[in-house]
């Protein structure tokens, strides 16, 4: 949703009043977005998959320009297991889904694209709120750590090692993990300096606060896509997508890719468990594994300097 809400000021530099057509989830992060005109929540599979296309031809009657923009990340450029460009080999998949997402979304909705326009958009009683929980941190540089994406094989195994060694180098520092109640588990104990707001605040929460911090590690998830173009260091953990699916155009990103690994970029959706994705023997995805920490806290170390 984030993403694609990058074309609505194009849209709206010309002219067009919007309505944006989305589900109970997607709201939620959109819902204050000042290009947004008008917004029709349907539940998920409301419309049949296999009457969408009717449903659309409707709708065209109704307004100047429909923009349809489902599947144009997952489905296309992220195919899922019953799409037949799933399982063509590496490099023809790479091929044909090699894009950029955003750019992507520009080019079905017609609308001149030279960087993202993706931008969360809090309240603002959430801003006030965000700040005041910023500033009870102290003063020292603040990290904004989201634990996992939407899926197993976005999760990095190295968070706890990574964190103890980086406020070893930044005794001030301080680092808030953010996540869902599924993410409570993906980090051990925790010392001073550490703190887990993760099942404690929503989705909105999260990204408000995000954008306070001092810096924003994470993996390909909503809180990183949320502050894509905000101005302080960020750290992305690719998993399926490429430095070009995702991050080319960010600002202050760094990118750790996935290397020594001959699945990655798979540009797949993992949807099947394990069936589809490499497994380190010591668990997690290969290709999160093959991150290091020391590539991680170099990073870290270089952002907050």
């Amino acid at each position: 949703m984030l993403q694609s809400m990058s074309i609505l000021p194009g849209l709206k530099r010309e002219g067009y009043e919007i309505t944006v057509f989305c589900t109970p989830r997607g709201v939620e992060v959109v819902r204050h977005d000042p290009h947004i005109d008008h917004l029709v929540i349907q539940d998920e599979d409301m419309v049949p998959n296999a009457e969408l296309m009717t449903y659309f031809d409707y709708l065209k009657k109704k307004y100047t320009k429909v923009i349809n923009l489902c599947e144009t990340v997952e489905g296309i450029a992220l195919p899922m297991s019953f799409r037949a460009h799933f399982h063509w080999p590496k490099d023809a998949r790479h091929a044909i889904c090699n894009k950029n997402y955003v750019e992507l979304q520009h080019l079905i909705a017609e609308v001149p694209y030279t960087q993202p326009e993706t931008r969360f958009y809090p309240t603002q009683d959430e801003l006030i709120w965000a700040r005041k929980e910023r500033n009870a941190f102290g003063g020292g540089p603040l990290i904004a750590w989201a634990l996992s994406g939407s899926a197993f094989h976005k999760i990095w195994p190295y968070v706890n090692v990574t964190a103890e060694a980086v406020v070893k180098i930044f005794p001030e520092a301080r680092i808030v993990f953010l996540g869902g109640d599924a993410e409570k588990s993906l980090i051990g104990e925790l010392g001073e300096r550490f703190y887990s707001r993760a099942g404690e605040w929503d989705i909105r929460q999260s990204i408000a606060f995000a954008q306070q911090a001092d810096m924003v590690i994470g993996p390909e998830t909503g809180v990183l896509n949320a502050v894509a173009m905000e101005d302080m260091p960020k750290i992305l953990l690719l998993s399926h997508s490429t430095v070009e699916n995702l991050s080319r155009d960010w600002k202050r990103t760094v990118s750790l890719v996935p290397e020594g690994v001959d699945c990655y970029p798979c540009h797949r959706l993992q949807l099947d468990g394990w069936k589809y994705c490499n497994r380190h023997p010591e668990g997690n995805a290969a290709c999160q594994r093959s991150i290091k920490p020391e590539a991680m806290i170099k990073a870290i170390v270089e952002g907050l300097q």
